[in-house]
Order: structure tokens, then sequence, then C-alpha cells
């Protein structure tokens, strides 16, 4: 199964958008509160910068009491210097919605796409007017208080343009049922989208039950959620080792997925209907003792699934589905040795050739769709296996193998044109990496020098660099690369 590397969440995301927490005074009688109008949040000023993160705040307490202190930003951008700017988030009238110097809690977020998802709490201050004994409002600014107000709320904002949308809180199971219900509430959370832009979801929630949700965003004015599988479908899905769900969605909206208990894994067509993965495979190549199968998604966004029976490496081609109904081709097969390790387990896509790679034993095996072609070569890479650590950037695979403080960078374009990336021989320890299509990869981590914190840069040579001005990050930064 081909697996996307998203980013790790440390709190739950999503949650109601109806749920209200008040801070400072109690109710008296003497004061007329201001109902608070806010707006519908439109916009937002993330667009064009570098890095959006998120430093999770567990346990931080902040103290309300005067309107002008000064608050450590938890969520905030990173421009191509390392300098932080706050997140600001505006309604339909152009009114700045976290209007105090508290800037907004972020509760986890994950990278979809052209677009972040995260559950945020934003703060107002809403004036508190005086009233005399008569019952007259009291129009003298000295008198006036303060009340600071927060709001949670479900937002997807596009990276691009910094348009925000508020999800709804109804139409579907996607949601928890109370603010209580915030904390530990999403184990990990994977994506895809389709070719309408439209947006997947799998993830676990805080009871447990996993789920594969749809956002249809066709309508920017009514967007809604759904359930992608049926229930009994969506309380088995298997889970990785890393917490991500076990599942992947195609341009067209077929879904892979497999669940415990199954054999194999299964395709869902955007129409209903379920195929398990044997029906796609001819008999004679399902073989008498069973056989190894990799099901990948190719760069022109079909499906393939590669078997291997004996020393044969076969790979089909998935057809787009019609009227519900999926058919497969055979368009590529290799008589290879048969040595352990000779099965397709993990794959790679090499974006600049069209390919996929992998490793037989410790040789790199090349799969073509442009040529419907296999080649072994007799190029080494280190062994990819369910545990292997993957990340990209543009032109560049870097593989880490027991952990990934030490990585194998290898050319997309020469194989052969490897270099080893040692983080903490260079004074690092990374916490967090972030693959992107840009030509460096980036990462969190501490720097051993002078015990900071910093968001750090590989580039294509293999050097390994750090911005100077991000005093924001820890060891729990969730960093996503913008462009």
């Amino acid at each position: 199964m081909l697996r996307t590397n998203f980013l790790k969440l440390f709190l739950g995301i999503f949650m109601l958008s109806s749920v209200f927490v008040f801070y400072s005074c109690s109710g008296d009688d003497e004061f007329v509160y201001e109902r608070w109008k806010l707006g519908k949040i439109v916009r937002s000023n993330i667009n064009g910068s570098q890095y959006l993160f998120n430093t999770p705040t567990d346990g931080v307490t902040y103290s309300l009491s005067s309107r002008n202190s000064t608050i450590q930003p938890s969520f905030g951008t990173i421009d191509a210097n390392g300098m932080v700017k706050d997140i600001q988030f505006f309604d339909e009238d152009g009114e700045l919605v976290n209007n105090t110097p508290q800037p907004p809690i972020v509760h986890g977020m994950v990278n979809v796409g052209d677009f972040v998802i995260c559950g945020i709490t934003l703060f107002q201050d809403v004036e508190q007017e005086r009233v005399n004994s008569e019952g007259e409002v009291v129009d003298d600014e000295s008198e006036i208080l303060w009340r600071r107000m927060s709001l949670v709320y479900n937002l997807l904002i596009n990276k691009k343009t910094g348009i925000v949308y508020m999800l709804p809180d109804e139409g579907g199971s996607f949601y928890p049922t109370s603010y209580n219900q915030l904390i530990s509430w999403i184990y990990g959370v994977t994506g895809y989208s389709d070719a309408n832009g439209n947006l997947y979801l799998g993830y676990r929630g805080h009871n447990s039950k996993t789920k594969i949700s749809k956002i249809n965003i066709q309508d920017s004015d009514n967007i809604s959620i759904e359930d992608y599988l049926p229930a009994s479908e969506m309380d088995n899905l298997v889970f990785y080792y890393d917490e991500n769900l076990e599942f992947s969605v195609n341009p067209s909206g077929v879904c892979a997925y497999k669940t415990y208990g199954s054999v194999g894994e299964k395709l869902k067509c955007p129409g209903g209907r379920i195929y398990p993965i044997e029906q796609l495979i001819p008999d004679d190549a399902l073989g008498t003792s069973g056989f190894y199968y990799h099901l990948f998604m190719g760069h022109n966004g079909s499906y393939y699934i590669a078997t291997s029976t004996g020393s044969v490496i076969t790979i089909y081609k998935l057809l787009e589905p019609t009227n519900n109904e999926i058919l497969s081709e055979q368009v590529a097969e290799l008589a290879s040795e048969s040595y352990y390790g000779s099965q397709i387990r993990y794959s790679v896509k090499n974006p600049e050739k069209g390919t996929h790679i992998w490793s037989l034993g410790n040789k790199l095996v090349e799969f073509s769709e442009r040529e419907n072609t296999i080649i072994n070569t007799t190029i080494e890479i280190p062994t990819i296996q369910s545990d292997t650590h993957l990340f990209y950037a543009s032109g560049m695979l870097y593989i880490g193998n027991n952990g990934f403080q030490r990585l194998t960078q290898i050319s997309f374009n020469d194989y052969s044109d490897q270099k080893n990336v040692d983080f903490q021989s260079n004074g690092y320890e990374a916490y967090n990496i972030i693959s992107s299509m840009s030509p460096e990869l980036t990462f969190t981590g501490l720097r051993y020098t002078d015990a900071n914190y910093v968001v750090g840069i590989v580039d294509a040579a293999g050097n390994i660099n750090s911005l100077e001005s991000t005093a924001q990050v820890n060891e729990k930064t969730i960093l996503i690369r913008m462009n």
C-alpha cells in the first residue's frame, strides 16, 4: 500500500463550532453585556508564507487579567528568512476576529492537498458596559470594562489564497459531541484530494472509532461532510504502525482500504460498489499456495497491483470505473532472480521519471508507467520496508532506517548519486521532518551548539543549515511547508 507521510498530531482536531468558553469576572446585575456578534470567518493571512507552525501548548494556562499582555504565539507563520508572524483571521466585513494580544490556540492541524485543516480556539475582547442606578448606560471611557471570550472553530484554510471555510458541525458523524472530547481526540490523520478538489480524511477518534470522511467543497457556501464507507467497514479499518489509516483515494474518488479479518485490500467506487482485491486479479495469478501483492497509485492517478508468485513479478493496471465496475489488465512482467524478499511490498514514486522504484533485497527495481516495463538494476539502495522513514524534496528521495537521524539521499535522476545526511554528526537532533516539492527538505530540531530549537533545511547537496529567528519552535512543533 503506497504510504503518504503526513504530519503527526499531538492534540485532537475538529471541535464543535458552537462551543463558547467564557473568562474573567462572574455575572453582575449592574453590568449589561453586549451580545457577541461574530461574523463568518472568510480570510486569513497565511498565504505568502514559507511555513505554517503549531507548537502544542499542553497544560499552559493564560492570564487574562491584562488586555495588553503579550503571550508567546503557538500558531503562526515563518517566512523564508525565519521571521515569525502571528496568524490573523478576518470576517466578512474585514474586521479582525482574533482582536486580543492572546494568540489563537491550535488543537491540531493536518495538511491535505492545497488545504490545512485545523481545530482552533480564537479569542476576542468584548465591551462590558456600565449601567447606573437609573438603568442608563454610563458613557464614560474610563468606566468601560472588557470581557475576554473564546470560540472553538473547525477551519479549512486554503494555503495559496488564505481563504478560510468554517466547517459545519452537522450532517455527519465527523465531530465529537462535546467540548470535553477535545483532548486526545485524534491519534493520526491522513488525507487525499480528488480531481474535483474534494477532501478525504482517515482518522481514529476519541472512542477509537475509525473513520474515512469526505469533505465536499464544490459549493463554498455549503460545505458538507459525509462518511465515505459503510459503518461496518469503518469499524474495522487497519492502521499503520505510526497510527495512520491504511487507505488512499485516487483522483476519481476510488478509495482503497484494508479491514481487519480481510485477506486483502478492498476498493470502493464513487458509486458505492466494493471490490475485494482478489476479484481484480486473474485466477491463474493467484497461485495454489498464495501470492504476494502490492497496491499502489500511479502518477496518472490509476491504481496498479504488483503480484509476485515464485520468481515472476506481474503488474496489473486497474481501469477507471465505468458504471461502478472496475476492470484490470496486465501491463508488465519480470522474471526475477528467486531469493528471499523478491516480492514487492513497498514502492516509491519517482516524479522526475514518472516511474516507481522498490528494493528487492538491496537492489533497485524500476517500473515505468509510460513504457509498461520493469527493469531489474544493479544499483544498491537501502531496503524499503514497513518501518522505513521516507521523505521527499524536489528531485530527491531520503531513506531512513532505524530512525531518521541518519538518512540516505538519493537523486531521482541518477540513483547512483547517493549521499549520507547525518543530523547528529552535523550538530543537530531532528524532531520533525517535512517533505515538500521544493529543493530543500525541512526539519525542526535541537541545535547542540547553543541548545536552541530551530527550523532547518537540507539542501540538494546534503548540507544542513538552520534559520536563525525561530525561537518559538520546540521539540513538539508541527511544521507545514506552504509552497
